[in-house]
């Protein structure tokens, strides 16, 4: 690139107030890309980290918090408010997943920073946004889910999710609001508030629910064409369909797809069953939906003879799309994954080697990487000053005797 740039948000400077997983994550992806991430927090920690270390589980910071230096601020204290507007004065952006007014109590909101620095990009993430009947509520990743309907349309309505999807998700939507309105500045001059509400984001995915809302009233005769709900089609635990499911083998699960008549043909042959190519139970798509459980008995017999690496290969051979249903130690020596990075290690002064997950962005001429472990509580305060604030021994001095830091 112009000028030996090589990563895509190199000269950045973001403020990441982030704790748990939402707005670290955010900040995360900004720093892969180039972004130089300054994760403050308070004296004692932010609350994940309190939680870790009693755990003895520290590690796990790394998870959500590489590529970041950091430092600690007391915002609670005069001293460390205006200690925080001199950086702000200083950054591009400042990102915070703080209840909903947080900021604005401390006065630190968007509003007086924009004061401060007329370009600065301000995220805030919270669970139900800065507006609406909801916004004061507190929400963590369960009730963004639970209240986007996400947890009910995975069929766990009894059960906590597995996988944090509306705090990782929600980062990265931050991440993206926070480019846009980089580019924006670049053509304006000006920064903007960026607020990313948790159940806005799952409800956003929530296909299920958008598809039966955009069928409107014809949505009987759909119903009426397939013999089942377009709701959950392809997600019945109870009813599946022989061409979207998961198989049981003789040592684990194999998920299937075979949508088209191409991918059903591969199949069929691929199984030894090419007299079905002619069975009109099986002709079309929607044969196909009314004779399900014979479909679903057909391949879960040829299956269940087989290993799961037997059933791949077969099917892999034929062009018919599949995977195994890994479990999170396969994941750790997947050879794909390895092949594209996505299995990595940083070194911490502390902790030693930590296994961390590399970047997803990957990029002919910019491409995300890892370039730095999780930072331990505080330990580039004074680096961060000096580089920011072209501060000096004697006036870091000075703000720690004021209690700022």
């Amino acid at each position: 690139m112009a000028g030996g740039t090589t990563h895509a948000l190199e000269g950045i400077r973001i403020l990441d107030l982030g704790h748990f997983l939402a707005a670290p994550r955010c900040g995360q992806i900004l720093g892969e890309l180039g972004a130089t991430v300054v994760k403050i927090e308070p004296p004692q920690g932010e609350t994940m980290r309190i939680l870790m270390s009693l755990a003895k589980a520290e590690r796990i910071l790394a998870v959500v918090n590489t590529n970041k230096r950091g430092i600690s601020l007391n915002l609670k204290s005069d001293a460390g408010q205006a200690l925080f507007l001199k950086l702000v004065a200083a950054a591009d952006v400042v990102l915070e997943n703080f209840g909903s007014g947080t900021m604005d109590r401390l006065g630190l909101g968007y509003g007086h920073l924009a004061e401060v620095n007329p370009g600065l990009v301000y995220a805030s993430i919270s669970g139900f946004g800065n507006t609406g009947p909801q916004k004061n509520r507190g929400a963590f990743d369960i009730i963004a889910q639970a209240t986007s309907g996400i947890m009910d349309a995975l069929g766990l309505p009894d059960r906590p999710p597995g996988i944090f999807f509306a705090d990782l998700v929600s980062g990265a939507y931050a991440a993206m609001a926070i480019v846009a309105a980089l580019f924006v500045r670049e053509k304006t001059g000006k920064g903007q508030q960026i607020d990313i509400s948790m159940q806005d984001v799952m409800y956003a995915h929530h296909f299920r629910a958008h598809a039966v809302q955009a069928l409107g009233d014809a949505a009987e005769e759909t119903t009426g064409m397939l013999g089942r709900s377009v709701d959950n089609l392809l997600t019945d635990h109870e009813h599946p369909l022989p061409f979207w499911n998961t198989y049981r083998t003789k040592d684990g699960h194999v998920a299937i797809v075979a949508l088209t008549d191409r991918h059903w043909e591969r199949l069929m042959k691929a199984i030894g069953h090419e007299n079905l190519l002619d069975d009109a139970r099986f002709a079309n798509f929607i044969t196909r939906i009314h004779n399900a459980p014979a479909g679903v008995e057909i391949l879960s017999r040829w299956a269940a003879d087989r290993t799961v690496d037997e059933v791949v290969r077969v099917l892999n051979e034929c062009d018919v799309p599949c995977g195994k249903v890994c479990s999170t130690q396969d994941v750790k020596v997947d050879p794909q994954l390895a092949e594209r990075g996505m299995v990595n290690e940083v070194q911490h002064s502390l902790s030693g080697p930590i296994r961390v997950p590399g970047s997803a962005l990957k990029m002919s001429v910019t491409p995300g990487e890892i370039s730095r472990p999780h930072p331990g509580l505080g330990e580039h305060t004074e680096e961060v000053l000096r580089e920011f604030l072209d501060m000096d021994d004697e006036e870091i001095a000075e703000w720690k005797s004021r209690g700022a830091i």
